[in-house]
Order: structure tokens, then sequence, then C-alpha cells
């Protein structure tokens, strides 16, 4: 049986789900950004003891977390204490953007895109259209918060 299908198996056992739900009740929530009112995941900090790892070899993680942990892997600095992650002192890491990778990579292009149009426009400084847009767009995002 090759690595990756013992790890497809083990990731459906009783074993690991029993260690899973152990994961999400201890941590209730990401351990990076905070996030609770997501679809958590249990990560897995090291793979060595694969089908017996301790508890502390595993972090819950919000999808978007869970998926940049793996794009950079440095992430995993910003991993917060167990004990600072009670509901009333928890504060999620002032580095790490609550933001996903791909909605970031999104709004890269999307602005790439803006400022190609702008210059084929009738606009006089896409610069500074682009800067009044983003404000706008910020404005909005504080005033949902």
């Amino acid at each position: 049986m090759s690595r990756n299908q013992f790890y497809k198996d083990y990731l459906q056992s009783e074993s690991w789900q029993i260690k899973r739900r152990q994961v999400l009740r201890r941590d209730k929530r990401c351990r990076i950004c905070g996030s609770n009112n997501v679809q958590l995941h249990v990560h897995h900090l090291s793979y060595k003891n694969l089908g017996n790892e301790p508890l502390e070899d595993l972090v819950t993680l919000c999808y978007a977390c869970h998926s940049d942990i793996h794009i950079w892997p440095e992430m995993v600095n910003e991993i917060q204490p167990i004990q600072e992650m009670s509901y009333k002192s928890y504060q999620p890491s002032k580095k790490t953007p609550n933001i996903s990778c791909g909605c970031l990579i999104f709004i890269i292009l999307f602005l790439c895109s803006l400022v190609d149009f702008l210059r084929n426009s009738i606009i006089s400084d896409p610069i500074l259209t682009i800067f009044s847009i983003i404000s706008i767009m910020y404005c909005i995002y504080k005033s949902k918060k």
C-alpha cells in the first residue's frame, strides 16, 4: 500500500475520527485566525507519527488558513498556544491577515485588470481612481464589521 493510500484510508478510520473530534473540542476555533463560525479542519504539524500521532501534533485550522499553511509552511509560527485559546482572552495574530490566499490572488488580478482597463479609458489618472475604489471598498468593509 502506498503512503498516500495509507493516509487516505487513515483519514476514514474511526481512530482518526475520535482524535479529530478531541482536537476540535480542545481548540474550538482556528488556531491561526480565531475563526469558529466556519468549517474547521484538523492539520498535522508532523507526519512522522501518522496513525499514532500525539494530540500535540494536531491543530485546528479554518479552511482558508489550512490551505494557506500548505502554501506557506512558515505560517506554522502563527499558531496560537492552546492556553491562549479561551473565548475571553483570544486575540488573533496581528501579522496574519484574515483573508485566504485565493481571495488575495483574485483581488490582485482584479486590480491589475482594472489598471489595464483604466489606462485605455478616458480617465486621466488611473492610479488615483484605483486608490479611490480601494478606499470605498475599505469603507464598505469596515461598515459591515
